[in-house]
């Protein structure tokens, strides 16, 4: 039978005596320093040791750290308590960072998900990585770091715990220890990790990630003047299995290979390894956070726990936010630009500095795309905190391409291009093709984008042409002769964005078109709501046109749940129309089609639709998913009239790939109706 050990059984005395518990081993004082290592993912099992850490009332006088060790060690330095730590990264959605680009125009191109972005800067133009938005990583880490930021003034041995952070001089090739600066800025340098993310310039010069030169900073912490070091190491080495379609794990396995370091340790020195070999570093799911998290309180609370030598201290301060802003202006931009980001932020000189409703409006210029970053910049001392803020525009001219294939209907590409600043700024314009074995279409747009206020309304005006084959099938799902048509569609009218990938479009739309030998036209009222997730996937869409020909509604609800490895998403389509022309006919199942159907099939004026998809991750980025769903469509009558519903489901494999989803699937419904499916890339 196994003994508890005798720490615990002190413990257990002491509390039912009713006693105050020691919190740790009583030593000789030293100069402590919280050492972080790098390692994505894996870097959050830091957050377990702070926790153990703060139930013993031990408090470091130093923290440093390298790339995630970076972030992490700046949140405990701002003020962050490790259980404050623990419950922001479970609620956060972390994969945000990793989501893909979506091209800013018209609402009518919401959610185009590209394979390739290709942007024109001050550099020329350079190739983009769609599956990391830099902008993304720039702004989550303002929005983190703020409050830390605004308490250090720029100096962070004026934080609640001094801090350092380690970056890499891309020049030089030495290791850079920042001890003041931007404190978002600065631990963005530090997590550049190569391949994945850009370097970041600082003072004229350019930095990349930490663990490049010194990913466990025992040396910084030492050059501090530490005298003892509690050390977390995450790191793992090279690993024997690689996703080669993760671009940070392959900018992580780069690291492995370029830089090994020997842990430098000295007696009295904490070092605490925790493996976490067989988590993959941008595994970012809910689930694999969680077990980080657990296995490094485990490891810590077991080491720690053993009779280390650890000196009890008070709590770090709390530390004293600004509450007066100071001067406002920018180095990197001009007076005008400086004065409408300001404006944007409502940061005033001499006015009250409201913390919530700066982060609002910083969070909602992350959304916008005007920016690529936006490093504040604070100085000052006391209550009083000033801006010197480093604004980086996005690139006047974006462009992107994607495709998509599946067997029922063929190949399908768009090639498009936004110009932020046509003729004049705050003028843009887009322009885009796309070419589909059954659809052909020419779109252009523009939209007036001045920079004030918020989201604001935004002046729309768009045209786009067509030529499509209608698909025709009979009762017992055979192919018919397609019905071609042409069409242009004409709109103006006012568009408006909203912080949660919220948009809403409302105007005039005229269409003519030409079916079968006959020419007809129709105008009115367009109202469109559309709210997307971060990979691009429509989450609600409400479409309403009514014109003095034909009259039309469409309805899509499908939320998204994860789950660990499960993603649940049910969904509900409705559709309603009087006198539709062919192209704006509803087919059962919408353009993903019905289960055991052809993609196109069952056209009516009537559709409604019930049913659930499932998806469960088997292994690294392979996935199973299943589907049941219950439909018709109909012309006239009711949308739940008696009488042609149809039950189907299906069931599939596949994976995701840098050029979107990649699978197969099998589809049954009633009737003795079925279809193989292999898809590639995300429909659009």
């Amino acid at each position: 039978m196994r003994c508890p050990r005798l720490p615990t059984l002190a413990l257990v005395a002491l509390f039912s005596l009713g006693l105050s518990p020691l919190a740790a081993q009583v030593c000789t004082p030293a100069r402590t320093a919280l050492v972080l290592s790098g390692g994505g993912v894996k870097g959050l099992a830091h957050i377990g040791l702070i926790r153990v850490l703060d139930s013993l009332g031990v408090a470091p006088d130093l923290v440093v750290g390298t790339s995630m060790g970076a972030i992490v060690g700046a949140l405990y330095a701002s003020g962050y308590s490790g259980r404050e730590l623990d419950s922001l990264v479970r609620i956060t959605d972390l994969e945000r960072v990793f989501q893909a680009y979506d091209l800013h125009g018209p609402q009518r191109l919401r959610g185009l998900s590209p394979l390739v972005i290709w942007e024109r800067g001050s550099g020329g133009i350079e190739l983009q990585n769609a599956g990391v938005s830099e902008a993304a990583v720039n702004f989550l880490l303002a929005l983190a770091m703020m409050r830390g930021n605004l308490m250090a003034h720029g100096d962070f041995d004026s934080l609640p715990l001094p801090y350092r952070a380690v970056a890499t001089n891309l020049a030089t090739r030495e290791p850079a220890v920042f001890a003041r600066g931007d404190l978002a800025q600065v631990v963005r340098a530090s997590m550049a990790v190569p391949v994945v993310f850009e370097p970041v310039e600082i003072e004229g010069e350019f930095f990349t990630d930490g663990g490049l030169s010194q990913n466990v900073p025992i040396a910084a912490a030492r050059q501090a003047g530490a005298t003892r070091l509690i050390i977390s190491d995450v790191t793992s080495g090279t690993s024997d299995s690689l996703n080669p379609y993760s671009a940070i794990a392959v900018g992580e396995q780069l690291l492995n290979y370029l830089f090994t370091q020997d842990i430098d340790t000295l007696p009295g020195d904490i070092y605490i390894k925790t493996d976490l070999a067989s988590v993959g570093t941008l595994d970012l799911d809910r689930g694999t956070v969680a077990q980080v998290l657990e296995e490094g309180y485990r490891v810590a609370d077991s080491a720690i726990g053993g009779g280390v030598c650890l000196e009890p201290r008070r709590s770090p301060p709390a530390g004293r936010l600004p509450t007066v802003v100071g001067a406002v202006g920018s180095r990197s931009a001009s007076a005008d630009e400086a004065s409408r980001a300001a404006e944007v932020l409502r940061l005033k000189a001499g006015e009250p500095l409201d913390l919530v409703t700066l982060r609002r409006r910083l969070a909602v210029l992350s959304e916008t795309q005007w920016y690529r970053s936006i490093w504040l910049g604070p100085s000052g001392a006391g209550d009083t905190v000033s801006f010197d803020m480093q604004l980086r525009p996005t690139p006047r001219w974006v462009g992107g391409l994607a495709i998509a294939y599946n067997n029922d209907r063929g190949g399908k590409l768009w090639l498009g291009t936004v110009n932020r600043a046509l003729f004049t700024q705050g003028l843009e314009g887009s322009a885009f093709v796309f070419l589909g074995r059954f659809r052909q279409e020419l779109f252009a747009g523009l939209r007036n984008i001045k920079r004030k206020g918020s989201y604001g309304v935004t002046p729309t005006l768009s045209v786009s042409g067509a030529l499509e084959d209608v698909r025709q099938f009979d009762a017992q799902g055979n192919e018919q002769p397609a019905v071609p048509v042409n069409e242009l569609v004409g709109f103006l009218g006012l568009e408006r964005r909203f912080y949660g990938r919220w948009s809403v479009a409302f105007g005039f739309e005229t269409r003519l078109w030409s079916e079968a030998d006959t020419n007809d036209r129709a105008a009115g009222g367009h109202l469109r709501v559309m709210r997307t997730t971060r990979n691009a996937e429509s989450h609600m869409e409400a479409d309403i046109l009514a014109t003095g020909v034909y009259q039309r509604i469409a309805v899509l609800l499908a939320p998204r749940f994860d789950i660990d490895r499960w993603s649940l998403r049910p969904y509900a389509r409705l559709g309603w129309g009087e006198g539709l022309p062919a192209q704006l006919q509803f087919p059962l199942g919408g353009m993903v089609g019905f289960p055991g159907l052809h993609i196109g099939e069952r056209l009516g004026d009537r559709e409604f639709d019930i049913g659930l998809i499932t998806r469960r991750t088997i292994m690294g980025s392979v996935f199973a998913s299943g589907e049941v769903a219950l439909g018709r469509t109909a012309f006239g009558g009711g949308l739940v009239a008696e009488g042609g519903w149809l039950l189907g489901g299906r069931i599939g494999l596949g994976t995701d790939t840098p050029f979107g989803p990649v699978g197969v699937d099998y589809g049954v419904a009633e009737g003795g109706r079925n279809l193989l499916l292999f898809r590639f890339g995300r429909w659009f």
